[in-house]
Formats: structure tokens, C-alpha cells, sequence
């Protein structure tokens, strides 16, 4: 997959060819094998990460699989928006490649472009509403079933 294609998917719905351009000179493509370590929980690395080929698997910090990433999905927006710490360990399931794009790098283009901040900004805001409303389901039926 294209880095453009990937990054307009999910976080640059909304960008301009021009401003997707922006974004992707920032990045570097990287590899990774099957098992290797994208993020790790707890760390204060706050690079994003475009999935382009191949998957990974997300682990909670008790190391329970809690989601699976495929091409156009990106990793770190949470770390990108709060400058947090890592809240999930992200793994390899096998040949992954990958766009890294350095945060300080991309947070110094939102503040050059706010219009590239604010659309970044709201589909960060899109994607954690879905993953909220999701738990929530998830912990409604768990409430449920006691």
C-alpha cells in the first residue's frame, strides 16, 4: 500500500494530495519480522506508525491481545496527542512494513499548518470515539453477564 493511500484511510480523511505529501516526506519506511516489537508499553517513544504491508497485534499491559492491525492502520496517534507514555505493547504477526513518521516532526508541521492539525486532530478524535464506544459495548456485556 502507498503511503499516501494509507495515511488518507484513517488519520489524512479530509487532507488535500498536497498536505498527504507533506506528511509523507516526514516518514521513513522500516521493516519489521514476525515477532519484533513496533512500541512498547510504557515507553516514552512517540513516532507514529503506518501499517503498509502485512499485520501486527496489539497487547494490553497484562500481554493480552486486544486488537489486530492491518495496512492503513496507524499506531501511536495517542501517544501523538497526549505526549504520554505507550498505553499498549505493539508486535509483529509476521513481515510488516511500515512508515515511521518522528512526532516532533509532524508536530512541528501542525503548528507551520493548522489546517493539517485540525483534520489530523479530528480523526484522531474519530478513531478513539470508535475504539471508546467498542469498550464500552465490551463492558456493557461483560456488566451483563454477572
Amino acid at each position: 500500500m502507498e503511503l499516501s493511500d494509507a495515511i488518507r484511510q484513517t488519520l489524512g480523511k479530509g487532507l488535500t494530495d498536497y498536505e498527504l505529501g507533506l506528511i509523507a516526506r516526514l516518514a521513513q519506511k522500516k521493516l519489521f519480522m514476525g515477532g519484533d516489537t513496533l512500541v512498547r508499553c510504557f515507553d516514552r517513544d512517540t513516532d507514529i506508525f503506518v501499517i503498509l504491508e502485512g499485520s501486527a497485534k496489539v497487547f494490553s499491559a497484562s500481554d493480552e491481545m486486544v486488537a489486530e492491525l492491518t495496512p492503513g492502520s496507524i499506531v501511536g496517534e495517542v501517544s501523538l496527542v497526549d505526549e504520554q507514555p505507550r498505553s499498549a505493547t505493539v508486535r509483529a504477526a509476521g513481515e510488516v512494513e511500515v512508515a515511521t513518521i518522528p512526532a516532533a516532526d509532524l508536530r512541528q508541521l501542525m503548528m507551520d499548518n493548522t489546517r493539517i492539525e485540525a483534520v489530523l486532530m479530528r480523526n484522531i478524535a474519530r478513531m478513539l470515539s470508535s475504539r471508546l464506544r467498542v469498550a464500552n459495548i465490551q463492558m456493557d456485556g461483560l456488566m451483563a453477564v454477572r
